[in-house]
């Protein structure tokens, strides 16, 4: 049960630090992690797409990394105080969201002997 809550831990974690990372091809070596660490579970290709998707982009909102945050700061003439101070809380919401609607329902394989 432990390994359980530490896989999906890692599932919603690992996808949101690779998002994190300014990289060519992020998405294929977050999709790597979660194939295999979703592989224990009952879970659809479809169903890990979308986590590693939803997650490798929850923190858009508020990371200054990414050239488009920083577009729309410029375009709508906000300090990045602002953006933190509502990108934050934002970010963390469709986190939480996130995890309920896609990593709390799955279910572990049974391990047939």
């Amino acid at each position: 049960r432990i390994a359980a809550q530490r896989a999906k831990a890692a599932l919603a974690l690992l996808p949101a630090v690779v998002g994190l990372l300014p990289a060519i091809a992020g998405a294929q070596a977050s999709l790597k992690l979660v194939e295999r660490i979703g592989s224990g579970f009952a879970a659809s290709p479809a169903r890990l797409a979308a986590v590693n998707f939803w997650f490798r982009h929850v923190h858009v909102f508020c990371n200054p990394l990414i050239s488009g945050t920083i577009l729309a700061l410029g375009i709508c003439g906000l300090s990045a105080g602002e953006v933190l101070r509502w990108g934050v809380p934002a970010a963390l919401v469709f986190f939480f969201a996130g995890w309920l609607a896609l990593i709390r329902p799955l279910s572990q394989k049974e391990i047939e002997s």
